[in-house]
């Protein structure tokens, strides 16, 4: 929805029913996700201003095991022209707080929660048309899905195996474009550090 020249708005919903089977187990998911979005853009700033959610559910035979996430988040470029026509800046930001749970018909009850953040400053360069540098530090995060919490047993059964820390990271990259009629090259080098949570 285009509320004005500059500001637009919009929202998705995503729902989702599978069912996986194998020789020794079967599982049913169920999925749904709401995603919405603020956009501003123009010729100095873009920001995308944004809230996501996903809940989601894998029920064994024996268990139900949930997923929820609720993470907010704000995405910006600025160009700023009083330097140069050349320079844009790019400055981004989210939280995410994720909730687990596991509920086997036999057997105590399972909850675990983390709040994560994730953030993001970079550049961008451009010394042609075809030619620019860029450069950004980052710190990231990835929250493991359901299906990773279960394993097997020396039986081949499908055993739950516990709760999994999000890893966290934080990455720097530097990096050029080189952009042809016919040819397009991009390199970068980076180094990422893994950071143990405990």
């Amino acid at each position: 929805f285009d509320i004005s020249k500059e500001i637009t708005f919009s929202a998705t919903h995503f729902q989702e029913a599978k069912n996986s089977a194998f020789p020794t187990f079967s599982a049913d998911y169920d999925y749904q996700s709401n995603d919405i979005n603020f956009n501003f853009d123009n010729e100095i700033i873009s920001a995308v201003l944004g809230y996501q959610e996903f809940n989601g559910d894998r029920q064994g035979g024996f268990d139900v095991t949930s997923k929820d996430n609720r993470a907010s988040f704000i995405q910006t470029e600025y160009r700023p022209r009083w330097i140069s026509d050349a320079l844009t800046l790019s400055a981004g930001a989210r939280n995410e707080k994720v909730r687990y749970r596991y509920k086997p018909i036999v057997g105590g009850k399972l909850n675990d929660s983390e709040s994560l953040n994730a953030w993001d400053f970079g550049l961008n360069y451009r010394f042609a048309p075809e030619l620019s540098i860029f450069a950004n530090f980052n710190k990231g995060f990835q929250a493991p899905d359901i299906d990773r919490f279960f394993a097997f047993d020396a039986f081949f059964n499908v055993v739950f195996n516990g709760f999994i820390k999000p890893a966290e990271s934080k990455t720097l990259n530097l990096g050029l474009n080189h952009n042809l009629e016919n040819n397009r090259l991009k390199a970068t080098i980076f180094y990422t550090c893994l950071l143990y949570t405990s």
